[in-house]
């Protein structure tokens, strides 16, 4: 039996993978060489709310300051997109 799929929530589902492919690559030091590879405000934003949200083992002092030093990570490495 087949289960539907709310349509919705699928393209939530494929935007958080996107955004958490992006954030693995250059949280590794990847380099950014297309816009379209760099993180936005908002992308960024949904990552960090979704990290909080779903980390149930850790405070959330310990995830903002992992947090933190992604972004920095990403920062150095021209990750972000340019305003």
């Amino acid at each position: 039996m087949r289960i539907p799929v709310n349509p919705k929530k699928q393209k939530q589902r494929e935007a958080w993978h996107k955004v958490v492919v992006k954030v693995i690559r250059l949280r590794g030091g990847a380099k950014v060489l297309d816009q379209a590879e760099k993180l936005t405000e908002k992308e960024w934003k949904m990552y960090c709310s979704g990290i909080l949200k779903s980390n149930l083992t850790q405070e959330k002092s310990v995830i903002k300051q992992n947090l933190k030093q992604i972004e920095a990570t990403i920062k150095d490495s021209g990750g972000f997109a340019e305003l």
